[in-house]
């Protein structure tokens, strides 16, 4: 499960982001294609403090028996870990910093999508539209 936070809370900021995703190995070949497939659990995305984004991060990783929970942590967000622990410290959490812009961070699995590898098998998402920027 991954965690995009918002740097600000207040009512016209960014929202923070949540989704869920997962990873099958088929046991048979259909059409001699062996390769992995990914699947969209779950996202979601609405304003949150700090505190009530780790507590979402640590309902849903518990929810989606999830293996670790990777953070976000640009824009000064590597105080996240730190929060999370505070709030469920059996969560396994890991760190990421984006060095490069969401369309290009999101081309691979867009990708996948176009090869028909990529499956949502559920979103129950965004009731507020995406903004791209």
């Amino acid at each position: 499960m991954s965690v995009d936070p918002a740097t600000k809370s207040h009512e016209n900021a960014d929202m923070t982001a949540f989704t869920v995703a997962g990873r099958e190995f088929p046991v048979e070949t259909m059409f001699g294609d062996d390769r992995p497939r990914g699947y969209l659990l779950h996202a979601e995305q609405d304003r949150y403090t700090p505190t009530q984004a780790m507590k979402r991060a640590a309902a849903l990783y518990h929810e989606h028996r999830a293996d670790c929970a990777v953070i976000e942590a640009n824009n000064g967000g590597d105080y996240l870990p730190a929060l999370l622990e505070q709030v469920d410290p059996t969560v396994n959490w890991r760190i990421v910093h984006a060095t490069r812009g969401k369309r290009a961070r999101t081309a691979p699995a867009a990708r996948l999508y176009e090869q028909a590898r990529g499956r949502m098998s559920v979103l129950s998402c965004c009731s507020r539209s995406w903004r791209s920027r």
